[in-house]
């Protein structure tokens, strides 16, 4: 017993209660960028100084205090996207074995995929239809990644920056004879 002034305690284990319910944390997960671009695609024409890369990966930053057994999958963009006027259809889940593959008119535009580890790998195979036509801009889509410990998940994006490929300039040469 404990009373005003006493030093002395007593306590009987079973008079105490005390209940733990375990918590899980969800991963967390950052996202990145990356920039491809049509110069390097096979039709391309390539600039000086510029990047001709149609492909890149790398490694997520990610954690989950509580789990070492995660999975990562990959969603298409938002954004409606073209290529050559036709609209872009995707499938697959990003994995190995489901590649996330955006095609159009039953070619594959661009395609990416993400293992166990957080690497991604994305990679561009024809030119995607920019906003201003005529001109050399870039544009921006966002695959959507997801990781989850099988009870919690968190979200995050590879935003891809897709340079487009100066247009080809049309040149007509004609000649007349002027004379009388």
């Amino acid at each position: 017993d404990i009373g005003a002034g006493s030093s002395h305690f007593s306590a009987n284990a079973a008079d105490a209660g005390l209940t733990v319910t375990p918590v899980n944390d969800a991963p967390t997960l950052r996202g990145t960028t990356l920039t491809l671009s049509e110069e390097g695609l096979a039709q391309g024409r390539p600039e000086s100084g510029e990047t001709t890369a149609t492909q890149a990966g790398g490694r997520l930053q990610f954690s989950d205090v509580d789990s070492s057994a995660l999975s990562f999958t990959l969603s298409a963009p938002t954004a409606l996207l073209s290529s050559g006027g036709v609209a872009l259809s995707w499938s697959g889940d990003g994995s190995a074995a489901r590649p996330l593959v955006g095609s159009a008119a039953g070619q594959a535009v661009i395609s990416a995929t993400i293992d166990a580890e957080g690497r991604y790998s994305v990679t561009l195979h024809a030119p995607l239809d920019h906003p201003v036509r005529g001109q050399e801009d870039a544009l921006t889509l966002s695959l959507g990644v997801q990781v989850s410990d099988g009870q919690s998940s968190s979200s995050a994006s590879i935003d891809v920056t897709v340079r487009d490929d100066s247009p080809v300039p049309l040149c007509v040469v004609r000649c007349a004879d002027l004379s009388p």
